[in-house]
């Protein structure tokens, strides 16, 4: 589309927030976003910025925000918290155009700080679905991201309650093209910061759901990728 921009964003005013407000409460079922407040606090205040890197993406038609993103460079991997597109400027390319620009600033992050580039996120499992619409959605999805190349990792993966329930998710990969793996104890320790940081879970909650990835893991030291469908 010949009006689409996007643009990582520095400063944030109101006007801004109000418009993000909108599209992140049509993209996402309450079960899967935290509370409005929450997010535009963080926003506002950077809470991440002593742990890690925060990134704001806006998506533009002409002047009206049709779409954002948030990913967070923790260092070590890079976790894309939000994806968010307004529905009448779906499958339109432009969430490829901002997995892009995402993906970019990652590996810039990883070279700046000399690690390995890695973009860890979570994707629904078909399964989840609760009508065959939902089902289309999640297949689209696992397609979408396979076209970047995205390794899903074969291990179990839970998804923490937001205000749901807990959710088995597909825990997938971007990485170097050569690489469609990731050693078990630094998955472990990538997994505990975004049960702690994204989820805000206290140390024994972590641990609940650390138990069913660690399982599946069943002693082996590398864990390389399935391909779902």
């Amino acid at each position: 589309m010949e009006n689409i921009q996007i643009e990582e964003i520095n400063s944030i005013t109101d006007s801004f927030l109000n418009q993000i407000k909108i599209v992140y409460e049509s993209s996402f079922r309450i079960d899967e976003r935290v509370p409005w407040e929450l997010l535009e606090y963080e926003l506002k205040k950077k809470r991440r910025q002593s742990e890690g890197i925060q990134h704001l993406f806006s998506i533009y038609n002409e002047n009206e925000i049709v779409g954002f993103g948030i990913s967070i460079f923790y260092w070590e991997f890079t976790y894309p918290a939000y994806i968010a597109i307004e529905k009448n400027y779906r499958n339109k390319g432009i969430g490829s155009q901002l997995v892009m620009k995402i993906k970019d600033i990652a590996f810039n992050d990883a070279e700046e700080y000399k690690v390995s580039p890695l973009i860890l996120f979570e994707v629904e499992k078909p399964e989840l679905a609760q009508n065959s619409d939902e089902e289309k959605e999640i297949f689209n999805r696992i397609k979408f991201y396979q076209k970047f190349n995205a390794t899903f990792l074969d291990v179990e993966y839970i998804e923490p309650p937001l205000l749901g329930k807990e959710l088995p998710m597909y825990l997938a990969m971007i990485s170097s093209p050569e690489i469609n793996y990731v050693n078990s104890d630094s998955l472990i320790q990538y997994v505990k910061v975004i049960y702690k940081q994204e989820y805000y879970l206290p140390p024994k909650t972590q641990e609940k759901y650390l138990k069913e990835l660690i399982n599946s893991i069943d002693n082996r030291e590398i864990i390389y990728g399935i391909q779902p469908i």
